[in-house]
C-alpha cells in the first residue's frame, strides 16, 4: 500500500507561495505520491499544463508518483464544446503527470439539490463523459 495526499491539504503553504517545493514537502511527510488538482493551479495563476511538466520533474526527483488529477467543474454553467474541451486538457494534465486516475467532480452542486439535479441532466453529463473517455 501506497500512501498519498491532495496537495491542497498543505493549503497557504502549497496555493499562496509561488515558491513552495510541494515534492519536498511531500517526500519530507512520508508520502509515496500526491494528487495535484486543477484548483490548485488556478489559485496559483498557472498553466495546468506547462505546471503539471514542472511538478513532474520534481516529483521524479523526489521518487513520487501521481496518484490521481483532480478537477471540479460545473457543466451547467458552460457549454457542450466549452466542458468537452475543458476536460481533455484535464486529461493532457493526466497524461503529462502519469496519472493513473482523472477524478472529475461532474458537477458542483453547493447550491442545487443534487437528485433533482440528476435526473434532469444525467443524459447530458454521460454524453460529455463519454467523448472525454473516449479521449482518453
Amino acid at each position: 500500500m501506497k500512501t498519498s495526499t491532495f496537495l491542497s491539504t498543505y493549503g497557504p503553504l502549497y496555493l499562496e507561495d509561488p515558491n513552495a517545493d510541494i515534492a519536498s514537502m511531500l517526500k519530507r511527510d512520508g508520502f509515496d505520491s500526491g494528487e495535484p488538482d486543477h484548483y490548485g493551479f488556478m489559485m496559483k495563476k498557472q498553466d495546468p499544463l506547462e505546471e503539471s511538466k514542472k511538478l513532474r520533474e520534481r516529483f521524479d526527483e523526489e521518487g513520487l508518483e501521481c496518484s490521481c488529477y483532480s478537477r471540479g467543474m460545473s457543466m451547467l454553467d458552460i457549454t457542450r464544446e466549452e466542458a468537452v474541451a475543458r476536460l481533455k486538457a484535464s486529461v493532457d494534465v493526466c497524461e503529462i503527470l502519469r496519472a493513473p486516475v482523472f477524478h472529475h467532480t461532474i458537477q458542483l452542486s453547493f447550491h442545487s439539490p443534487m437528485i433533482s439535479l440528476w435526473q434532469k441532466h444525467v443524459d447530458y453529463f454521460a454524453d460529455i463523459c463519454r467523448e472525454v473517455a473516449y479521449y482518453a
